[in-house]
């Protein structure tokens, strides 16, 4: 099955890219699309690297939402003599979220625009006079 738009809405997030100005870097587009089985308009022979590309996506949209748990509440608990530290957890989970979006963009053959795991840095100017960073 073809992605969806709300499917490549997340592959832009998680990759950085802007969607208002997908025509701007049309390289995405074409391997989303390219990403495709044959049968939906891609070349790839089977849906193989479609169910990669959600599985990492679903995968992403979990910890995110774990993250945001994280976020809640930035204190240090202890349960039955277990002492967890929150910030080194969400730490660690950042690292993770790279690590997938590392592996989306692999597949992908497509360089991230910007690391959606920190706040962004655009330079001291608008995000929409940014030119495209190769």
């Amino acid at each position: 099955m073809a992605f969806s738009e709300l499917e490549r809405i997340r592959i832009r997030k998680w990759l950085g890219f802007p969607t208002t100005f997908l025509q701007s870097e049309p390289r995405l587009e074409n391997a989303i699309t390219a990403a495709q089985a044959q049968a939906d308009g891609g070349v790839r022979p089977d849906d193989a690297l479609e169910v990669e590309i959600r599985t990492v996506i679903t995968k992403l949209e979990v910890l995110s939402d774990k993250l945001d748990a994280f976020d809640d509440c930035a204190s240090t608990i202890e349960v039955k003599g277990i002492v967890m530290d929150k910030v080194r957890a969400r730490a660690v989970n950042v690292q993770s979220g790279r690590r997938m979006v590392g592996y989306l963009a692999d597949m992908l053959w497509i360089q991230p625009r910007r690391d959606v795991w920190s706040t962004p840095d655009y330079g001291g100017g608008s995000p929409l006079y940014q030119g495209i960073r190769s």
